[in-house]
């Protein structure tokens, strides 16, 4: 029994503070489930270059597996992010070599899992067919709700999650019908502040954002959904999983990066990147 994770990973350069992170949707998902106790692997391609080095050495010291983890010649994912009122604005990033095809043995690998997680970051799509065909899938949609990137991929969901932190409880509840209607068994709202909902097909489950120190949001969601997988998985009872992963929402709010592992930026990375590369919304008057 575990879960696989397959698909992106990044190092996120803080800017401000001059220190970068490792993460990435399914990095942090991988490290929320063994976190949580439950066996945790890393299926990607993880750059050769320092910013690889921080990822590969970060998920080892997690304890995630990383048989299936290619260390592929050239610069890994990055993101520059900068913070106000403890809120990440995303700047100029790069792919780098995260993007590639899972193969026979990869595919192998992941049959082996209870769960598979992927994202909308990970350039998978082509392959959630073959993946879902292996073991149950659990997929990260981001807002595509919005703009129909979910339409002809919810078929392939165990369990979908989507980020809605603006709509109202009955935009969510349409959202969750929807979505459940193409196919998978449960679909997850986060609503960042405003917590999130759990739908099954027959009841909608409603859990707040847990009370905590906040110091930097980057990794919350992913931090809930790791958990919350962990639990259905391993069968606990939804209402009280639900608690538990708004708990692990929240304590990922009160570190920096979406899991810590924070190294100081080298001079000269990102190449040609400061902090004014990005600019800050001002904030804003009532």
């Amino acid at each position: 029994m575990g879960i696989v994770a397959v698909g992106d990973n990044v190092v996120d350069c803080y800017l401000d503070s001059g220190h970068l992170y490792p993460g990435g949707n399914c990095v942090n998902v991988s490290v929320a489930v063994r976190r949580a106790g439950l066996a945790s692997a890393y299926v990607g391609a993880i750059g050769t270059d320092m910013a690889g080095d921080v990822v590969h050495t970060a998920l080892m010291d997690e304890g995630i597996e990383l048989t299936r983890a290619r260390r592929v010649d050239g610069p890994n994912a990055y993101a520059t992010v900068r913070h106000l009122d403890q809120d990440r604005h995303f700047g100029p990033r790069e792919t780098g070599v995260r993007v590639f095809t899972p193969d026979a043995d990869d595919y192998a690998f992941i049959g082996a899992f209870s769960l598979a997680h992927s994202s909308y970051c990970s350039f998978l799509e082509d392959s959630l067919g073959e993946i879902a065909g292996r073991t149950r899938l659990s997929y990260d949609f981001d807002n595509g709700h919005e703009t129909g990137y979910a339409d002809d991929l919810l078929q392939f969901a165990w369990i979908a999650e989507f980020s809605a932190p603006g709509l109202s409880d009955a935009d969510v509840h349409d959202v969750a019908r929807w979505a459940h209607d193409k196919g998978p068994a449960y679909v997850l709202v986060t609503r960042g502040a405003h917590g999130a909902v759990l739908y099954d097909g027959n009841e909608f489950i409603h859990q707040e954002a847990a009370a905590g120190e906040i110091v930097d949001t980057l990794g919350a969601g992913d931090a809930f959904i790791g958990r919350l997988l962990t639990g259905l998985v391993t069968g606990e009872p939804v209402p009280a999983l639900l608690g538990a992963a708004a708990a692990a929402a929240s304590t990922t709010c009160g570190t920096f990066g979406g899991f810590g592992h924070g190294v100081p930026i080298p001079d000269g990375y990102p190449p040609g990147m400061t902090a004014r590369s990005i600019e800050v919304p001002a904030p804003t008057t009532l």
